[in-house]
């Protein structure tokens, strides 16, 4: 499963679409727009020390933010809900 994960996340995508209904909008709030995450979503990854992931999480007051975890560490173990 890992090795699943890994080589489909070494594989950069020739495009981003931007998502669709309440999360595009979510983003645009948070955010500003899809373009300034896309740069805060990749400084969050870039700057993970060693090995680790870079999140868009959900918060429980509806918010989303960007968490970094480190090794095998996920937002599951804490009380955010992972979207991406």
């Amino acid at each position: 499963m890992l090795h699943y994960f890994s080589s489909r996340s070494t594989n950069k995508p020739t495009r981003y679409p931007k998502p669709s209904g309440a999360l595009g909008e979510a983003i645009d709030v948070t955010f500003g727009s899809f373009d300034k995450f896309k740069e805060e979503f990749t400084k969050c990854a870039v700057t993970t020390f060693g090995s680790g992931w870079a999140w868009l999480v959900k918060n429980a007051d509806g918010s989303l933010a960007l968490v970094s975890t480190s090794n095998a560490g996920c937002p599951l173990t804490s009380q955010v809900k992972h979207l991406y």
